[in-house]
């Protein structure tokens, strides 16, 4: 959220109606390199494969999907400096439209986590919003 929150803020122009840059003095752990998170996604992917066989292999599937959707939008959000190699940079995004089916057709296997919603939190959000 925070290296795509810092590359709107940083490009020529943007509609402040669709995007809110404002981040509530939250940490968006902008200190972290791409390159690091990538690391986490890929040792993250090879925990759920080394978990197949004790996990449903539909649940095994749809994580890896899902990990595999962040990975590729971190290469998506890299995509402005190929610019002037159009395929290189359209690479990514047609990957990510590839994948959405995939996670689309996972969504029966979700549960509701009521902890990773915080009540407080949103009426502060909604309170510092015109």
């Amino acid at each position: 959220c925070g290296y795509v929150n810092e590359r709107i803020k940083s490009e020529h122009f943007y509609e402040e109606e669709d995007f809110v840059p404002n981040t509530y003095n939250r940490t968006l752990l902008t200190e972290f390199p791409t390159q690091d998170v990538k690391d986490v996604l890929k040792a993250a992917r090879e925990t759920v494969e080394s978990l197949k066989g004790s996990i449903p292999d539909s649940v095994s599937e749809a994580l890896m999907c899902r990990l595999d959707l962040r990975y590729i939008f971190l290469d998506a959000t890299e995509s402005p400096q190929y610019l002037k190699n159009l395929p290189k940079a359209r690479l990514p995004w047609e990957e990510a439209i590839a994948i959405l089916p995939l996670i689309s057709s996972t969504h029966s296997l979700t549960k509701s986590v009521e902890d990773a919603f915080s009540t407080k939190l949103q009426r502060k959000l909604a309170s510092t919003m015109p």
